[in-house]
């Protein structure tokens, strides 16, 4: 919990003060809270549970977030949206998060992320996403491609996406891997290829007042077999749950 209020300060210090001055031009400035609830793949760990400032920033040309970094939009419009992005990765565990994984270590990390959406007909669109980890942690990229249905019930508006998400060898191993250096007499090397993550999730919002705003989510990852062989996975499904209110400055 320390490290990962720690690591959103740095976030707040080194993304948003910078572009702060802007909160007088015409961009939306808004500021919340946001619950998070996420279940642990790895042996022996404990749901994660969260509380956090929900903090963003957005014109026609960029949004900065806590959750999801920095995105420059290079197209914009009703039908296509094109996307370039900076997105922190919080520590997928640490050593000391059970006695399964002592001695191993994995850090926060940055992907470099070019996205294309395009909608296919009303309330329906497809995304490709190609990232790249640009830390030095493990030099992996990842392919994430998905479709997303708009769905309003009783005003209220629901967004159900369906996708799955391509993982190489290097950031696979870095997730749910077991280096050499990392075996004990209970705990052997385990090796994976490249992986597939298949997800489902929905996500609404609903507006109390004009500047304020409920927001909630669903996300459920499915892991493949190859995934939940390695000694350090005790789980098959990852699932998150994410719910706050935002209230707009301006």
């Amino acid at each position: 919990m320390k490290s990962k209020l720690s690591t959103l300060s740095i976030l707040l210090l080194t993304v948003f003060l910078p572009y702060s001055s802007w909160a007088e031009g015409s961009g939306n400035f808004s500021v919340g809270i946001a619950y998070i609830n996420g279940s642990s793949i790895y042996s022996n760990t404990k749901t994660s549970r969260t509380i956090m400032p929900s903090l963003s920033y957005e014109t026609d040309k960029i949004n900065i977030n806590v959750q999801n970094g920095f995105t420059y939009k290079i197209i914009n419009d009703q039908t296509t949206k094109f996307n370039v992005s900076l997105a922190p990765n919080f520590k997928p565990y640490s050593k000391n998060d059970s006695n399964d994984l002592s001695g191993m270590e994995r850090n926060m990390y940055v992907d470099g992320l070019v996205s294309v959406s395009r909608e296919l007909s009303r309330g329906l669109s497809a995304k490709l996403g190609v990232g790249t980890e640009l830390t030095g942690r493990f030099n992996g990229s990842t392919v994430n491609i998905s479709l997303s249905q708009f769905i309003p019930i009783n005003s209220v508006p629901f967004i159900l996406s369906l996708g799955s998400r391509w993982y190489d060898q290097n950031r696979a191993n870095y997730l749910y891997g077991v280096y050499s250096t990392e075996t004990t007499g209970l705990r052997a090397k385990y090796e994976l290829n490249s992986v597939f993550v298949p997800y489902i999730s929905i996500n609404t919002f609903y507006s109390i007042s004009e500047n304020t705003r409920f927001f909630a989510g669903l996300n459920a990852n499915f892991l493949s077999n190859q995934i939940t062989n390695s000694p350090i996975v005790s789980k098959k499904n990852k699932m998150s749950v994410v719910m706050g209110l935002t209230y707009n400055l301006k």
